[in-house]
């Protein structure tokens, strides 16, 4: 967070009516406390009123800004949805979201401030045990380059093979799980378009380059068609949430979407080809069922008829040895 920046923060969360000392602003910007003194006094020396009590400091009542006619309902829907938001972050995209929640609750009037705080303190939030796994630095920065199309390389690892390589690509939308983020990029290594995982990018930076957007790929890639090309599949599985867990890792970016069916997953993946898809289906057993597209379905109920006819048969043991045994 630049300076500029910081000081609307600051000014935002002082305009919330409470009191803040040195040490708490200083931690919540992420700064020193020399630092933090040094930019009250660039916000006094600018006009902004400032009041100090006991080292802590707040701004007249008199100075706050219009009130905003939010309802309760929808002043907590916000907050809410910036706490979320904080879970895909790094720091500097939480210090985004704070001051933006710092804005509106400073613009709410005192009596919805009182009613959003006791609606958000009924909810509670807690991270997945995967959640730490899934934070990058990068997710701003992959913001700003798809908002201005510039081409960006990344330090890449794959999840099945572990191998890691260098990728020059050209993001064009971000795609957000419930503990993980992705981007939706054209990779010109592999000349087509591809899902990157957050927590799988070790490294960005970002060139001055421009490339033109590519709608085919971010339609492809995030409203995910029933099939594509040259035997790539795009398949629809329901899956318990254990293997789901499982398949997180394996997958890799080919998990295309996820949902909640129920106490089961929908999985809207991309898989190589139809046999492919098949050996893959039948290796996760009773724990998944596919529901599109029609001929993996059908290929898989002609398999398991296959397998039961084959298993529905009694296995004799060494019936040979037998037969030469009881014809002595």
């Amino acid at each position: 967070m630049n300076r500029t920046d910081r000081l609307v923060g600051i000014m935002l969360v002082l305009q919330g009516g409470r009191a803040t000392s040195v040490p708490e602003l200083a931690r919540r910007f992420g700064v020193t406390r020399r630092t933090m003194y040094r930019d009250l006094a660039a916000l006094g020396e600018s006009g902004f009123p400032l009041a100090s009590a006991a080292g802590r400091y707040t701004v007249p009542e008199g100075h706050r800004l219009t009130p905003i006619a939010f309802p309760p309902q929808e002043a907590a829907a916000l907050l809410l949805g910036g706490r979320l938001l904080r879970a895909f972050g790094d720091r500097a995209l939480t210090a985004l979201v704070d001051a933006a929640s710092a804005r509106l609750e400073t613009t709410l009037p005192p009596p919805v401030r009182r009613h959003t705080g006791e609606l958000l303190a009924l909810v509670e939030m807690r991270q997945s045990a995967h959640a730490s796994r899934y934070h990058s630095g990068e997710f701003l920065g992959f913001l700003r380059a798809i908002a201005t199309h510039r081409v960006a390389t990344i330090r890449y690892t794959a999840a099945g093979t572990g191998e890691v390589s260098e990728r020059t690509i050209e993001p064009m939308g971000l795609l957000l799980a419930s503990d993980r983020w992705s981007v939706v990029a054209y990779c010109r290594l592999r000349e087509d378009g591809r899902l990157f995982r957050g927590d799988r990018i070790e490294r960005a930076t970002f060139s001055d380059e421009r490339f033109q957007p590519r709608p085919e790929v971010l339609e492809r890639l995030g409203q995910p068609p029933r099939s594509s090309a040259e035997g790539v599949i795009t398949a629809v599985l329901r899956a318990s949430l254990g293997l789901t867990q499982r398949l997180r890792g394996t997958l890799e970016s080919d998990v295309l979407r996820e949902e909640m069916d129920g106490d089961c997953t929908r999985l809207t993946v991309r898989l190589p080809s139809l046999e492919r898809a098949l050996g893959f289906t039948l290796a996760c057993g009773a724990e998944v069922e596919v529901l599109e597209p029609s001929s993996l379905r059908e290929a898989v109920a002609l398999e398991a008829e296959a397998l039961h006819a084959l298993y529905a048969i009694p296995y004799v043991k060494n019936v040979s040895t037998q037969s030469t045994r009881a014809s002595a």
